[in-house]
């Protein structure tokens, strides 16, 4: 459930975080949660940067890729080589933006641009409703726009 309503999950969508699978929020938001809404989850076994800092928008290109979830460690390694990371990408496809693990920066934010929302961590007591639910999500609201 928490998949569905955190990311706003609209069937059809191509989802992806990149976790290593083998922790908390890999198992849970690459396998069950998507699973478990029909979602198209995209796997991923390797390092987002290599062979080159590209890789990620490519990625998101190939595969049409509408939700990404990444922490904002990437998202920063991804801003330290300028406009290289998304040189020659589209990102069109690309809907919401969700950051995971830490609180995400200002600047780090503001490199999702072409998404539509950017998604703090969730988790966080103030993320929840009184009865677990995450928080509707706005434009300009607790994701805080990014576009």
């Amino acid at each position: 459930m928490t998949h569905e309503r955190v990311f706003d999950y609209r069937p059809g969508e191509v989802y992806w975080c990149t976790a290593d699978v083998g922790w908390i929020t890999g198992h849970t938001y690459i396998v069950y949660g998507p699973l478990a809404n029909g979602a198209t989850t995209l796997l991923f076994e390797g390092v987002p940067n290599y062979p080159d800092i590209t890789r990620v928008a490519k990625i998101v290109d190939k595969h049409k890729v509408n939700i990404l979830y990444t922490p904002p460690t990437a998202i920063r390694a991804m801003m330290a080589s300028g406009t290289a990371a998304v040189e020659g990408a589209d990102g069109s496809s690309l809907r919401l933006l969700g950051s995971v693990g830490e609180p995400i920066n200002p600047e780090a934010r503001a490199c999702g641009r072409r998404a539509q929302r950017v998604r703090p961590p969730y988790g966080h007591r103030r993320d929840r409703k009184r009865d677990g639910r995450p928080p509707e999500s706005r434009r300009g609201g607790g994701g805080r726009c990014a576009a």
